[in-house]
């Protein structure tokens, strides 16, 4: 007999020597247990499963992975394979248990008996024949319950008669968990979801949901993705191994923590069953459990939600705090498991791999649920650093409007960037984050995003101690890393910055900013190799070559190679639009516009400004189109736009107190107003320093320094230029070689000529193989030899 329609074994002998126990989900030989990994033994069950069948690439990818996979599974299979072999000693030339169908597949062989004491009676099946019912259909082993990562203990599934065993167990283990309650400085591992319900849709996207669920509790401090994966690396395994039981046991011990919670999912039926159970690590106690029931799978986060907050409970969190911080989950995410699936992948590769690659997972998320409000905020961010405002402003926007659905930690987060990214109230923006790291002190986003607005206000130490906190609390996120390494590069700190970046990448983390960063530090320490190097490896990428095509054009730019910069402008502005980013292009030509308005091409600059507009009408290209046509003389188009951005952004805090003012000192001394225009700079006093897009850093120094040679005061002239100069890693390129004319122009107006011959000598020294017809090259030559003539 063989297993009949609704009945499973779960003991198979395997050729002679040995045996698969799906209830201990094993493997033995000679009674003793072979070690295999999750993906392995999955593959093997599915193989005996359809032993004698081929069965295809693609078939196991279904099983173990899902449909929609977007990972390269070649590698994981082939390992899997190699190591169900390693376990049989069987050899892929003269296979006993395994065959390979070149290109095809692989085919079980080995006899396989169903020994006596099981569900059903011992059978043979003969290699290569499957065994047929009496009805001619062909016979399955039950899916094992070992399809996702399993619930460690006696019981190889949730069962029934587990949850009869939590309802036996409840009155004294409840009593004994109260006395081992966890306190506020405790930290807690989560484990990873044991899945036997073969349904790959709840792997990972039930973790993220208690996550979510439990991270509502400024009381539960969980421990970190970043801390999880250092912990499993000094135990030698990868940070993608999956935390089992007592994979999370280990960890929570080894990282000092209190707990460990194991979660698990089963069916009964038509239901599906869902167990939480918190265990001291330490001394083995089970401090508290939940157990809740859905009736189908559309019901399944609410019930995880319930459980959740009633674990919260059962683990010291006092009942004023989950009531101020306790939102259902469905409202808190999603009701949508398809969408809270795309949306954990989203934010997986985000952290490990960078925006670009995280784009398509928050945009999925989004188009199965569009009232999603934490994919939207999450989708805005990205594009934020993608430099895609407008997009980005439509996603924030979106998620303010959906604000209340979402957690209270999520909301903190939507505020923060509805106020920064939206309406440009920095101040707001700040008490978010501020109120924010107060009631989750645990938690790294807020100190980051804190960091950056100190960063665009060019508070850059209060900057670097925002970020520095953050890595403490997450050592291992990419952005972290990025941003630490930003600050340091922008506080001319460059080797600190160049060690950010190797630490990021030894850590296995990779993202364009860990390429582009070492292009920009090789710049300022004269290493063609190193710019050669990552220019390489940035080439050929869409949706990344464009930013190190823009790097290089401004590389160009510095040494006076105009035209050659702008062909790498124009490269870069097709490569963005190449891979769908039509704002990004439009900033790469605003940034190359004011590149043509600073060495003199006037009509060649509103040209491009023009064209910026109309590719990517957003603030960016419009503030600097404002600054490119203030430039070029064209007056009324900059003001134009500067009261169209004083209409459109009245509360943001740069536009009004440092890119408007930038703007209008332009237009006041093209009118020859110095005294007027040196005014208009006052308010730009406490943000000089400031770094945020998309007007040109320290560009208030530079006309200021304009308006005081207008007014013949060039000690204080030469002054502001040199301050430039002292933040060179603050500007671009191409400013940072005209800064060097610009103080030889004060130093001259100041009659101290030995200083304006020097000054005057390192800019022609930058640009001694410069276009030979570029008006401000032409004009400084002229300038130097009448210095040289009239000492």
């Amino acid at each position: 007999m063989i297993p009949g329609p609704g009945r499973s074994a779960e003991q198979f002998r395997l050729g002679e020597d040995y045996d698969l126990d799906l209830r201990a989900y094993e493997l033995r030989r000679d009674g003793h247990a072979i070690k295999l990994e999750r993906i392995p033994m999955d593959l093997l069950v599915l193989l005996v499963e359809r032993r004698g069948e081929l069965v295809t690439r693609d078939q196991i990818i279904e099983r173990i992975w899902g449909k929609d996979v977007f990972l390269d599974t070649n590698g994981s299979i082939n390992s899997a394979i190699r190591k169900i072999r390693q376990a049989f000693r069987d050899h892929p030339e003269e296979p006993r248990f395994l065959q390979t169908v070149s290109g095809r597949g692989y085919r079980f062989i080995a006899p396989i008996v169903i020994p006596v004491g099981e569900e059903a009676l011992p059978d043979q099946v003969a290699p290569g024949k499957p065994q047929e019912t009496s009805a001619g259909t062909q016979a399955k082993i039950a899916a094992p319950a070992a399809r996702g990562r399993r619930w460690a203990g006696p019981a190889a599934a949730v069962t029934l008669a587990f949850a009869a065993a939590a309802v036996v167990a409840s009155v004294g283990y409840f009593k004994h968990a109260r006395a081992n309650r966890l306190t506020a400085e405790d930290t807690i591992v989560l484990g990873d979801f044991a899945n036997s319900t073969g349904d790959p849709i709840f792997d990972d996207t039930l973790k993220q949901a208690l996550t979510v669920s439990l991270r509502q509790s400024p009381f539960l401090n969980v421990l970190s993705d970043g801390k999880v994966s250092k912990t499993l690396k000094l135990m030698t395994l990868s940070p993608a191994t999956p935390l089992t039981s007592a994979v999370a046991n280990e960890v929570c011990q080894r990282a000092g923590s209190k707990a460990y919670v194991s979660s698990a999912i089963g069916s009964l039926g038509s239901e599906y069953v869902v167990g939480l159970k918190a265990v001291n690590c330490h001394s083995g106690d089970t401090l508290a459990q939940e157990q809740v029931t859905a009736a189908k799978k559309e019901q399944v986060l609410a019930v995880l939600g319930g459980a959740a907050t009633k674990l919260r409970e059962e683990l010291g969190e006092s009942l004023t705090s989950i009531q101020k911080f306790d939102v259902p989950l469905t409202e808190a995410t999603t009701s949508s498991l398809e969408a809270l699936r795309f949306y954990t992948q989203g934010l997986k590769t985000w952290n490990t791999k960078g925006e670009r690659e995280a784009l398509p997972y928050l945009k999925r998320a989004l188009e199965l649920d569009p009232k999603f409000a934490s994919a939207y905020v999450s989708l805005g961010t990205v594009y934020n650093n993608l430099e895609q405002p407008g997009l980005a402003v439509e996603s924030m926007s979106k998620a303010y409007e959906l604000r209340e659905r979402a957690s209270e930690r999520e909301r903190f987060y939507i505020l923060g960037h509805y106020y920064h990214d939206v309406t440009g109230e920095c101040g707001k923006a700040s008490a978010v984050y501020e109120q924010w790291k107060q009631e989750y002190p645990y938690d790294p986003t807020p100190r980051t995003n804190l960091g950056n607005i100190y960063m665009e206000f060019g508070k850059l130490e209060d900057s670097l101690a925002q970020h520095r906190e953050a890595l403490r609390v997450e050592p291992n996120g990419v952005l972290i890393y990025e941003n630490l390494s930003l600050v340091y590069y922008d506080l001319n700190r460059l080797d600190d910055a160049n060690e950010m970046v190797k630490a990021a990448l030894a850590r296995k983390m990779d993202d364009a900013n860990l390429h582009l960063m070492p292009v920009q530090i090789a710049f300022f320490k004269g290493d063609s190799a190193t710019i050669e190097k990552e220019m390489k490896w940035g080439m050929g990428k869409p949706g990344v070559e464009d930013a190190f095509l823009a790097t290089l054009a401004d590389i160009e730019g510095s040494k006076g190679h105009i035209a050659k910069a702008r062909d790498l402008t124009r490269r870069a502005v097709d490569s963005a639009v190449r891979s769908g980013s039509k704002e990004t292009a439009a900033f790469w030509l605003g940034l190359g516009a004011l590149r043509e308005a600073e060495v003199g091409n006037l009509p060649e600059a509103a040209r491009r400004a023009d064209a910026a507009l109309t590719l990517g009408p957003n603030l960016y290209s419009q503030g600097l189109a404002a600054i490119v046509f203030a430039r070029a003389g064209k007056d009324r188009r900059a003001s134009e736009i500067a009261d169209q951005l004083n209409r459109d952004r009245p509360l943001d805090t740069l536009v009004q107190s440092y890119w408007l003012p930038s703007i209008r000192a332009i237009l006041q001394l093209n009118r020859h107003d110095a005294a007027g225009a040196f005014q208009t700079l006052q308010v730009t006093l406490p943000y000089e320093l400031s770094t945020g897009q998309p007007v040109v850093a320290l560009y208030p120094f530079f006309q200021r320094g304009q308006a005081l040679l207008m007014l013949h005061r060039g000690p204080q002239a030469a002054a502001e230029f040199q301050k430039a100069l002292d933040h060179g890693t603050l500007i671009t390129f191409t400013s940072l070689s005209l800064a060097h004319l610009q103080l030889a122009r004060a130093y001259a107006e100041s009659k101290e000529i030995e200083k304006a011959r020097s000054a005057y000598k390192d800019f022609l020294s930058l640009w001694q193989d410069a276009d030979s017809d570029n008006p401000i090259y032409v004009n400084a030559k002229a300038e130097y030899a009448k210095l040289k003539s009239n000492p």
